[in-house]
């Protein structure tokens, strides 16, 4: 595993290029189906992509040995999708960073975009079917669970979190 020192200067994008979503759903089956084992149908059978608003976070990272290039490396996604028949609130969806940039606080960084493009977008609220173990990054961030109970989505225990009042 690569330590996150060798990674810098992350930026965040909104990902409008086929290239670029394309680098979205590359670091989803990175670290979905690869690193947290969740069936390969999550991403496979998932057709939201082309109603949804896409952010990439990259890196850069300098080479190794005698190559000292410096490479922008895809690191982190998030998902905006729409909330059934209420346009004024968004769904977060898909927030995923790779394994070797944790700690670089990109998670945090792709909600405050996302929350940011919420906004810019005239929504009123933010819900997410966040994993349970996640439930305290988004308690964190101003999320509360309006639930009993977790539930089961994609195999795993999950909570509806909510922001609202944005």
């Amino acid at each position: 595993m690569t330590n996150s020192a060798s990674y810098q200067n992350p930026k965040i994008i909104r990902a409008t290029t086929l290239e670029d979503k394309q680098k979205c759903i590359e670091i989803r089956i990175q670290v979905f189906i690869k690193e947290l084992e969740y069936p390969p149908e999550v991403e496979s059978l998932d057709t939201l992509d082309p109603v949804a608003t896409l952010w990439l976070a990259t890196c850069e990272k300098a080479g190794e040995g005698d190559d000292n290039e410096t490479t922008t490396i895809p690191v982190g996604t998030i998902r905006m999708l729409p909330y059934d028949d209420d346009d004024t609130i968004c769904v977060l969806s898909r927030l995923a960073v790779i394994s070797e940039v944790r700690g670089m606080k990109l998670g945090q960084k792709l909600v405050e975009a996302f929350e940011q493009g919420a906004k810019d977008a005239g929504k009123k609220a933010i819900m997410v079917h966040g994993v349970a173990e996640k439930r305290g990054f988004y308690e964190s961030l101003g999320y509360t669970v309006e639930t009993d109970g977790a539930y089961i989505k994609d195999g795993s225990p999950h909570y509806q979190l909510w922001k609202r009042n944005l």
